[in-house]
């Protein structure tokens, strides 16, 4: 038995070495080792290459910020790094001008586990590019200037192997020097106006073309969420939505708050109705349209407003027309599922804020062009964008299509 006159001493030696252990784990360093992938089926991956590795806290401060280079493997591995839960680790390459970067998971007791940075060759080829969902939702209804707000909200797949980088097809201005090549699409209807980017998208790198805008950031392999907002004008209570997708798409929709309007569409069906956010919505919908196939619905019974008194229509749809932004982005929410996948959101968001600090850096101290800049920076906010969102869109209706 320990003398009593002896546990004080035994205690305080106790805790001094307990303390001790607890700065060792905190301070505790290793090794992250990785492997940069040609995602591209048959491709060689190209030599000379060199990987960053960012490091950020909880609070958002760096913690790291070192390069490596790649040998003929495609190996990598940066050495006594902090390992802490709470540092997100990101690694970052350029490949064949486009910025590829991955999220390194959180340490394990055997260390920092390992990390493989994916990157793809490029193409100016489009053909890999398919709809996995295009809605358009009927939102905010204006009768004094007649105009009606939509939603468009796309789920573009890059299906390929290849990082679609763009081409120029001719478009107006695509000849004047700096002018980067064209990738996504965005099609607007005919007489569309107020165009104004939201998910997925940074304004910086849109232009403007005949029917719609095109974005200029680099099309990575995988699912891109877009959305972006529009008005369309009407007449005597009727509004038309006419334009033709550019791409091939497998599942379309149009969609509008059941409250007694008509509908009339060439290619779209009668999907019955869904439930968003507590109202019912009707559903025009079909399936497997083909690129450039030409859509038209028009919507009937919109709102009137004659001089000095609302139209009796006004009276009939009046919870309809108050409907504003903030809910439509609730409807685009309800419209995708929960994300369930094993990635850490959180992590992968801190990392996204590291690798634009990152390239803010580099752009500062003149390591970057810009329009290089412009694109990289571009592509990690919509990454960003989508981690946020989380998950895909997807519309669950009552009814067929």
């Amino acid at each position: 038995m320990t003398p009593r006159y002896l546990l004080p001493a035994l205690l305080t030696a106790l805790l001094a070495v307990l303390a001790l252990a607890g700065q060792v784990a905190a301070g505790a360093t290793g090794t992250l080792n990785g492997t940069v992938v040609d995602g591209t089926k048959g491709a060689k991956l190209a030599s000379g290459l060199s990987v960053t590795l960012t490091g950020v806290g909880q609070g958002h401060q760096f913690v790291a910020d070192q390069t490596a280079k790649v040998d003929a493997s495609g190996h990598f591995s940066f050495d006594n790094l902090l390992i802490d839960p709470n540092i997100t680790y990101v690694v970052s390459t350029d490949y064949a001008g486009v910025n590829y970067t991955a999220t390194v998971a959180k340490p394990t007791d055997a260390g920092l586990p390992p990390v493989e940075l994916k990157v793809y060759e490029p193409t100016t080829s489009d053909a890999a590019l398919k709809i996995d969902s295009a809605n358009w939702l009927l939102g905010a209804i204006d009768p004094r200037q007649e105009q009606a707000q939509v939603l468009a909200m796309f789920t573009i797949v890059n299906t390929g192997d290849h990082t679609y980088v763009g081409d120029h097809r001719g478009d107006p201005g695509s000849a004047t020097p700096g002018i980067l090549p064209r990738t996504l699409r965005l099609p607007l209807p005919d007489g569309a106006s107020d165009f104004q980017p939201m998910a997925g998208l940074n304004p910086s790198t849109l232009l403007p073309v005949e029917n719609g805008y095109v974005d200029t950031a680099p099309v990575t392999p995988g699912d891109h969420q877009i959305v972006y907002t529009f008005k369309m004008g009407y007449s005597a209570g009727v509004a038309e939505l006419h334009t033709a997708l550019p791409y091939p798409a497998t599942k379309v929709h149009f969609l509008a708050p059941d409250a007694g309007l008509e509908f009339r569409s060439d290619r779209l069906g009668d999907g019955g109705t869904t439930q968003l956010a507590g109202n019912n919505y009707r559903v025009l919908g079909a399936d497997n349209l083909k690129a450039n196939d030409v859509i038209t619905v028009d919507v009937v019974g919109l709102p009137e407003l004659p001089t000095n008194r609302l139209s009796p229509k006004v009276m009939q749809i009046g919870g309809f027309v108050v409907i504003g932004l903030a809910v439509l982005l609730a409807l685009f929410f309800a419209l995708r599922p929960q994300n369930t996948g094993g990635t850490d959101p959180l992590a992968e968001r801190r990392g996204l804020l590291a690798a634009i600090a990152q390239l803010d850096e580099r752009y500062a101290a003149g390591q970057l062009n810009a329009s290089r800049y412009r694109v990289e920076r571009s592509q990690k906010k919509r990454q960003l964008i989508d981690v946020m969102l989380g998950g895909r869109a997807t519309l669950e209706r009552s009814g067929g299509s």
